[in-house]
């Protein structure tokens, strides 16, 4: 029998864990061997979860003054505290594990997730949901999937360039090398250069005699007279 400094302790070690925990969860152990919840023990603790028996007038108290009196209706016969301490919920998944190895013979009472009230069957409903592991696997596969999806479509489309780039890239480069060989066909040659200014002088120098004869007899024809 437990003395009230017992009683006063437990209520104390309740509130602390009530404090401390991300989830809380009240389940009916009864009809577990001895063998089983001793695995249990040993599953949840290495999650970093605390699992524990208290009775249930002294939780009460301690619930109570937490102020989570939704959950005192549900503390009568055997009752297992489960109380973890981050958002993992592979210690409520322990739980449920065993609920469907016994075939009912265990079942959840109630409890807090993330905070939130949940009776029996909402605590059943978020223990089947997948945890955050298997939500990060989940995003993880569809990411990779995403990218070998891109990197595959990339790759089609360098492979499959268009017919039209390649023949103007074909044509382009002949069309420069044309262009580079008529240029060199049409520049002048030194001799033909100087060919056509002297024939240009002559052309002057012809014209000025042509118009300079006129003049000259013009001359000698006032000098006689």
């Amino acid at each position: 029998m437990l003395t009230r400094q017992d009683k006063e302790q437990h209520v104390k070690e309740i509130q602390d864990l009530i404090s401390k925990s991300q989830s809380i969860i009240i389940w009916d152990y009864h009809g577990l061997t001895a063998n089983q919840i001793s695995g249990l023990r040993s599953e949840i603790k290495k999650g970093g979860s605390v699992n524990t028996v208290y009775k249930n007038r002294v939780a009460k108290i301690a619930f109570e003054a937490a102020g989570k009196k939704e959950i005192l209706e549900h503390l009568t016969g055997p009752s297992s505290f489960l109380f973890t301490m981050d958002d993992s919920a592979d210690s409520i998944k322990a739980i449920l594990k065993l609920i469907k190895e016994t075939e009912g013979k265990i079942s959840f009472k109630a409890g807090y997730i993330d905070g939130e009230y949940h009776d029996a069957n909402g605590v059943l409903e978020m223990a089947t949901l997948p945890g955050k592991e298997d939500l990060l696997s989940m995003l993880l596969s569809v990411l990779q999937a995403n990218v070998r999806n891109l990197a595959y479509s990339l790759s089609q489309v360098a492979e499959s360039k268009p017919a039209g780039e390649e023949k103007a890239e074909e044509i382009k480069a002949p069309e420069v090398e044309d262009l580079k060989e008529e240029a060199k066909s049409e520049e002048p040659k030194a001799g033909e250069s100087t060919k056509e200014i002297k024939d240009d002088n002559t052309t002057v120098e012809e014209t000025t005699e042509i118009k300079e004869e006129p003049e000259v007899k013009k001359v000698e024809e006032e000098k006689g007279e």
